[in-house]
């Protein structure tokens, strides 16, 4: 029987900040030699409960232990981690071991980075540039610690994640389940901080939301802002003629290198060519809820959004503004999503 206080071994490129956060509910074990140091801390060399390590794509991690000592570690890191999703609950190897998959979205990434930055020196968007330039952060942390000037830190940080017109460009739409559908095109403009990707399209099946048919020869503007909850797909004929927009609530997006990655909320507003903009698919969101997905906070704030984009889209408000004035911060994320 697992005690309420499960030992808890963490391994990855959130094991600073998970154990900051962690450590004050659990027992943390065989802590590696540098986060022992950062600890001030001499570890145990029991063997944990509940083990954490990093997903495969360094999007989150994968909690695994015994079904109470999971759950309770779980349950921490939900109440923590504003935008966090939660998936499987599944059984592993033999009775009573449960797997957890969790994904860290850009609130969570950013609350962790703040998180470690209680500990050690902590540039920003860490986490996120662990993912794909973990030699860079060692590099410009190395020169933080050295008081390097700040300005030359965030130019060369800047220098990682560049878009030009005529690149190819992915988008990562992460489904609550995990599934993931990849939106590709090209960078058709770059105005200010938008991003907008051409994709062309089959005449096949329908446009979701809008049941307008899509014909040969149609394509879409999509319109991404990073850290925006929104993402605008504005569909049109072959002569250039708006057939319909689709606006995409979901966790703020993450640009990478030649991609960009949010999770979908399910939740969305339409606005055909000829008709009033409106909110659909409420129940769905309600539904990632109830299967425990996503926090009922997060699905308030997704409700939340699509009222004030449903009011800004009958002003006629311009994309960038819509997105600039539902742009999350950090005491935002840390303050129960009060926009």
């Amino acid at each position: 029987m697992t005690s309420t206080k499960p030992k808890v071994e963490i391994r990855g490129i959130y094991a600073t900040a998970l154990t900051k956060i962690l450590s004050e509910h659990f027992p943390v074990v065989r802590m590696s030699k540098i986060i022992s140091k950062r600890f001030n801390k001499k570890t145990s060399f029991e063997f944990g409960e509940v083990l954490i390590k990093d997903r495969f794509d360094k999007h989150g991690v994968v909690v695994l232990g015994t079904v109470e000592g999971a759950e309770a570690v779980v349950s921490v890191l939900k109440s923590f981690l504003p935008d966090v999703v939660v998936r499987e609950k599944s059984l592993k190897g033999w009775f009573g071991y449960g797997c957890f998959n969790l994904e860290f979205p850009f609130l969570s990434k950013m609350v962790l980075d703040k998180v470690r930055s209680e500990v050690v020196p902590t540039i920003p968007n860490h986490h996120k540039l662990r993912i794909f330039a973990s030699k860079l952060v060692d590099e410009v942390e190395r020169e933080l610690l050295n008081c390097f000037e700040k300005e030359k830190l965030e130019e060369k940080l800047k220098s990682v994640v560049k878009f030009k017109v005529g690149d190819k460009f992915e988008i990562d739409h992460v489904k609550p389940s995990g599934q993931t559908l990849k939106l590709t095109g090209e960078i058709f403009d770059i105005n200010q901080e938008t991003l907008k990707i051409k994709r062309n399209f089959r005449g096949k099946g329908t446009y979701d939301g809008l049941k307008i048919p899509k014909e040969e020869g149609d394509y879409g503007i999509t319109e991404i802002v990073e850290g925006s909850w929104i993402v605008k797909h504005s569909y049109f004929s072959r002569d250039g003629k708006l057939k319909g927009e689709f606006y995409n609530i979901n966790t703020p997006v993450e640009f990478y290198p030649g991609k960009a990655r949010y999770v979908d909320l399910e939740v969305d507003v339409v606005k055909p060519s000829n008709g009033q903009p409106e909110i659909i698919d409420l129940t769905t969101l309600e539904k990632i809820v109830e299967e425990g997905f996503i926090n009922p906070k997060l699905a308030e704030t997704a409700k939340k959004i699509a009222e004030k984009l449903l009011e800004n889209l009958t002003e006629n408000q311009d994309f960038l503004s819509l997105t600039q004035n539902l742009k999350p911060n950090l005491n935002f994320a840390e303050n129960g999503f009060n926009l």
